[in-house]
């Protein structure tokens, strides 16, 4: 058995954060030339199971990412983790730049001081990593079961967004659980540069539509082919986030095009066609309040989450009404995210709430909001009125820009 696309990818988040664990360079066109490579592998090895299954899933952060180094490197050798750092090392070692901060190193009497620190690191990363470890057993032994996920095989679905992110993750595992993907990309250099990614034979369709356009964007669905009545969910994932005044009517209005009014006509589009079909939007738990410097984000996910629930209310009474599923996740690691300060210690696993949201679409679930904890603080800040709100917002703000 081929070992899944989804635990074998390496977008650029990871890619810079490999790097900056090994103390390397990010280089644009050596990620392209690993994210090949590691696509190939996916052809050859065989799938984790089990514990390294679990760890395979996970969204890594600086320090997770220390771990699983050591625990790859000691028990897992053919782990993907392993084989994504190996493969780094091996790409990096034929570049120039690479390979000079590869050998750099300290000389003379700065070696024993060098060498006493990478030991002391060493011992203090496998004294930590032994109990996260049993932690994650523990997780993997007696978490929540997944089994809605094993609906999604022979499905087709079709998915916005799939170049990068949480619409990129949600593509490969929907693959990897055997369904068929049509997914949506905004320009043909994006089309061409994830299917050099990939290996041939994968089952995926891309099609480029831009949907800051959203008549345009229906009209290259129809024109690619795509059969409505033929995709059994439809995932709403791609969105803009800009760091502008709500006063500016040009982002603005590109904000809500893409966010909202795209949505509002794939969904029209989808539903004439599949009235009792399955769809997901992805909102975003900021649609309950308001922020400075990105608020027409939230007004568009705002604008989202109370159309679709207006849709379900009046699709409802019909024989074979559709299920809507609206997301809204608190913050997770993407390019609207930054892996630092505060964002990038709250954000969740994006891996997992992949996998999450293909779960819940193939149930009667009307909405999900991962993690609990964050949806909780949410209201609670909603609760504690617009003067504490806009001051907490502002220092969070501060936090996550520093």
């Amino acid at each position: 058995m081929k070992a899944p696309l989804f635990l074998w990818q390496l977008d650029e988040a990871d890619y810079r954060l490999l790097c900056r664990h090994l103390g390397l360079t990010p280089v644009k066109a050596l990620h392209e030339r690993l994210a090949a490579h590691l696509g190939t592998l996916a052809l050859r090895r065989r799938p984790p199971r089990g514990l390294a299954l679990h760890l395979a899933r996970l969204q890594p952060s600086r320090l997770r990412l220390a771990w699983l180094d050591v625990i790859t490197r000691l028990w897992f050798p053919d782990h993907p983790w392993r084989q994504r750092l190996n493969a780094l090392v091996a790409i990096h070692e034929c570049h120039p730049q690479g390979r000079r901060e590869l050998s750099a190193v300290p000389r003379g009497w700065r070696t024993w001081p060098f060498l006493a620190r990478l030991g002391a690191e060493y011992t203090l990363t496998v004294a930590t990593a032994l109990p996260w470890l049993g932690w994650q057993a523990l997780r993997c032994r007696f978490g929540r079961s997944l089994a809605p996920l094993e609906a999604l095989a022979g499905q087709r679905l079709l998915i916005t967004g799939v170049s990068r992110g949480l619409g990129r993750d949600l593509m490969s595992a929907a693959i990897q659980l055997g369904a068929h993907v049509v997914g949506t990309v905004r320009t043909p250099e994006d089309r061409a540069r994830l299917l050099s990614t990939l290996p041939a034979g994968t089952p995926l369709e891309l099609v480029v539509l831009d949907l800051a356009q959203p008549d345009q964007a229906v009209t290259a669905l129809e024109e690619a082919g795509v059969d409505p009545t033929a995709i059994d969910l439809t995932i709403l994932c791609a969105g803009v986030k800009r760091e502008t005044s709500v006063l500016d009517d040009t982002a603005l209005t590109h904000t809500f095009q893409v966010n909202f009014f795209a949505n509002v006509a794939l969904a029209r589009w989808y539903l004439h066609g599949r009235p009792d079909g399955r769809l997901a939007m992805i909102s975003s738990m900021g649609r309950w309040h308001g922020m400075g410097g990105t608020g027409g984000y939230n007004a568009s996910k705002a604008a989202l989450s109370i159309w679709a629930e207006s849709l379900e209310m009046e699709t409802g009474d019909r024989d074979h009404p559709p299920h809507i599923l609206v997301v809204e996740p608190g913050l997770f690691t993407s390019g609207m995210v930054a892996d630092r300060g505060l964002a990038g210690r709250l954000a969740v696993d994006r891996r997992d709430l992949a996998l999450r949201i293909l779960a819940a679409a193939q149930t009667d679930r009307g909405t999900l909001r991962p993690p609990a904890w964050f949806a909780g603080a949410t209201w609670a800040l909603v609760l504690a009125g617009r003067g504490m709100r806009r001051k907490l917002l502002a220092r969070a703000r501060e936090e996550t820009q520093s």
